[in-house]
């Protein structure tokens, strides 16, 4: 019987409880065997320069011992490749790293990536080796799988969309905490240290490391 393997693929710019969170959900609700964490070097269409993958892949290994749960792990090869990540390689270069097993892949992804999905280089490889995507859709923000079924979809997706991924899953979930990487990266370069996101969204050692390593400033 084959195994059920995620791969969570991103920056991970900072690492947060969110990240954590939103694969366990996933993981529990198809039944996977792992959840697979896979940091890139570099986003191919973010215009930013993340953090050195070190400080990274270290912080999700914190988050994830933390949790203590073997099923969830993080490679990191792709952290220490040179030059952009391209997702269509990064899940290629995985997939290839675990040639000869037995098993059925899902590709996590949030809804704030279906957009920028369809602008992904080469994308229309990905349904060559990776059939299916699990999309969260947060029921918090007022949207929701039937939002993304009924309304966007069908009019900005369509064909393009159900090329890249063939069919993908559409999952409610309320583990949405309405805060972006981006907005955390935002908080910590103002030196908003006494915002409360910070201690809700961040393991303490986490955040302690990025205060004391002058990160994100």
């Amino acid at each position: 019987m084959s195994m059920k393997k995620i791969l969570n693929e991103g920056t991970f710019d900072p690492p947060h409880w969110g990240h954590i969170r939103s694969a366990i959900f996933a993981r529990e609700k198809i039944g996977a065997d792992e959840v697979i964490f896979i940091p890139n070097a570099h986003p191919e269409i973010e215009p930013w320069h993340p953090v050195l993958s070190f400080y990274r892949v270290s912080f999700l290994n914190i988050y994830l011992y933390e949790h203590g749960d073997d099923s969830m792990y993080v490679e990191t090869e792709e952290a220490m490749h040179d030059g952009v990540s391209l997702t269509v390689d990064v899940l290629r270069r995985c997939l290839e790293r675990h040639e000869g097993e037995d098993v059925e892949w899902y590709f996590l992804m949030g809804e704030d990536k279906m957009m920028p999905a369809c602008s992904w280089q080469r994308c229309n490889e990905i349904s060559d080796f990776m059939a299916t995507a699990i999309v969260l859709c947060c029921t918090e923000c007022g949207r929701g799988s039937q939002f993304w079924r009924n309304h966007m979809m069908p009019c900005r997706f369509s064909d393009k969309t159900r090329c890249i991924f063939k069919q993908p899953i559409l999952m409610d979930h309320e583990l949405c905490m309405h805060t972006s990487c981006e907005q955390l990266r935002a908080i910590l370069a103002d030196h908003d240290l006494t915002n409360p996101l910070l201690d809700k969204m961040f393991h303490k050692d986490v955040l302690s490391s990025i205060i004391r390593h002058h990160l994100y400033v």
